[in-house]
């Protein structure tokens, strides 16, 4: 799973490394030419708000660059970092 934590300002989603923990999980299938999708971890105040084919947009890659994809899958899932 990418690496995530919230950022107040940009709004991406960090989880600090060596914890495990419990939750909503998005898999995202970029608009790029990639062959699977990535994971990420739901904030707990978007939950209500995603559903499967729902248009998204989340970092990818060491820099973070923000692309859209769509989420093919929501999971409530253990996850360690």
């Amino acid at each position: 799973m990418a690496r995530c934590k919230i950022d107040n300002t940009t709004g991406h989603l960090w989880i600090e490394e060596g914890e495990s923990h419990i939750g909503l999980v998005a898999d995202v299938a970029p608009i790029l030419p990639i062959d699977k999708p990535y994971s990420f971890a739901v904030p707990a105040e978007l939950e209500s708000k995603i559903s499967l084919g729902q248009r998204v947009a989340v970092p990818i890659g060491k820099k973070g660059r923000v692309i859209s994809g769509f989420v093919v899958g929501l999971d409530r899932r253990i996850w360690d970092s």
